[in-house]
Protein backbone atom coordinates (compact mmCIF):
# COMPACT_ATOMS: atom_id res chain seq x y z
CA UNK A 1 0.00 0.00 0.00
CA UNK A 2 1.24 3.45 -0.82
CA UNK A 3 0.07 6.80 0.54
CA UNK A 4 0.15 9.98 -1.44
CA UNK A 5 2.08 12.78 0.20
CA UNK A 6 -0.08 15.64 1.39
CA UNK A 7 -0.35 18.40 -1.15
CA UNK A 8 0.72 16.29 -4.15
CA UNK A 9 -1.17 14.72 -7.01
CA UNK A 10 -0.21 11.37 -8.60
CA UNK A 11 2.63 12.90 -10.59
CA UNK A 12 4.02 14.65 -7.50
CA UNK A 13 2.82 18.11 -8.53
CA UNK A 14 1.65 20.44 -5.77
CA UNK A 15 -2.07 20.61 -5.04
CA UNK A 16 -3.99 22.97 -2.80
CA UNK A 17 -5.57 20.20 -0.75
CA UNK A 18 -6.05 16.46 -0.61
CA UNK A 19 -8.22 14.07 1.38
CA UNK A 20 -5.47 11.47 1.67
CA UNK A 21 -3.63 11.42 4.96
CA UNK A 22 -0.21 10.11 5.72
CA UNK A 23 0.49 6.73 7.25
CA UNK A 24 2.54 8.64 9.82
CA UNK A 25 -0.75 10.18 11.03
CA UNK A 26 -2.11 6.71 11.88
CA UNK A 27 -1.47 4.75 15.04
CA UNK A 28 0.10 1.68 13.45
CA UNK A 29 1.71 -0.94 15.65
CA UNK A 30 4.85 -2.78 14.59
CA UNK A 31 2.98 -6.10 14.76
CA UNK A 32 -0.56 -7.41 15.22
CA UNK A 33 -1.83 -10.63 16.79
CA UNK A 34 -5.26 -11.89 15.77
CA UNK A 35 -5.80 -13.21 19.30
CA UNK A 36 -5.36 -9.74 20.80
CA UNK A 37 -6.08 -7.23 18.01
CA UNK A 38 -8.94 -6.40 15.68
CA UNK A 39 -6.66 -6.47 12.63
CA UNK A 40 -9.39 -5.45 10.18
CA UNK A 41 -10.44 -2.31 12.05
CA UNK A 42 -7.12 -1.47 13.70
CA UNK A 43 -4.92 -1.95 10.63
CA UNK A 44 -6.48 -2.77 7.24
CA UNK A 45 -9.38 -0.31 7.16
CA UNK A 46 -7.42 2.77 8.35
CA UNK A 47 -4.45 2.00 6.09
CA UNK A 48 -6.62 1.29 3.03
CA UNK A 49 -8.62 4.46 3.67
CA UNK A 50 -5.37 6.46 3.48
CA UNK A 51 -3.96 4.63 0.45
CA UNK A 52 -3.83 5.31 -3.26
CA UNK A 53 -2.66 1.82 -4.25
CA UNK A 54 -3.38 -1.68 -2.91
CA UNK A 55 -1.44 -4.64 -4.31
CA UNK A 56 -2.16 -8.16 -3.10
CA UNK A 57 -1.03 -11.65 -4.03
CA UNK A 58 -3.07 -14.49 -2.59
CA UNK A 59 -3.11 -18.22 -3.23
CA UNK A 60 -6.87 -18.24 -2.72
CA UNK A 61 -9.04 -15.15 -2.54
CA UNK A 62 -12.81 -14.66 -2.35
CA UNK A 63 -15.07 -11.68 -2.80
CA UNK A 64 -15.96 -12.09 0.89
CA UNK A 65 -12.43 -10.91 1.73
CA UNK A 66 -13.15 -7.65 -0.10
CA UNK A 67 -16.57 -7.34 1.53
CA UNK A 68 -15.18 -7.39 5.08
CA UNK A 69 -12.70 -4.63 4.18
CA UNK A 70 -15.33 -2.53 2.38
CA UNK A 71 -14.93 0.52 4.64
CA UNK A 72 -11.21 0.77 3.91
CA UNK A 73 -11.67 0.05 0.22
CA UNK A 74 -14.30 2.80 0.05
CA UNK A 75 -11.63 5.23 1.27
CA UNK A 76 -9.18 3.88 -1.31
CA UNK A 77 -11.74 4.58 -4.05
CA UNK A 78 -12.38 8.10 -2.73
CA UNK A 79 -8.62 8.69 -3.07
CA UNK A 80 -8.82 7.67 -6.76
CA UNK A 81 -6.84 4.61 -5.72
CA UNK A 82 -6.03 1.51 -7.71
CA UNK A 83 -6.10 -2.15 -6.71
CA UNK A 84 -3.90 -4.86 -8.22
CA UNK A 85 -4.87 -8.40 -7.30
CA UNK A 86 -3.21 -11.66 -8.28
CA UNK A 87 -5.01 -14.75 -7.00
CA UNK A 88 -5.09 -18.47 -7.69
CA UNK A 89 -8.24 -19.99 -9.09
CA UNK A 90 -10.55 -22.31 -7.19
CA UNK A 91 -11.98 -25.12 -9.26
Amino acid sequence: MRARRKGQDREGAKKLSTKVGSFADLEIKSSYDSDDDDILNDFYNPVLANSVEYCRIAGFFTSAALAVAARGIKGLLKNDGKTKLIAGSIE
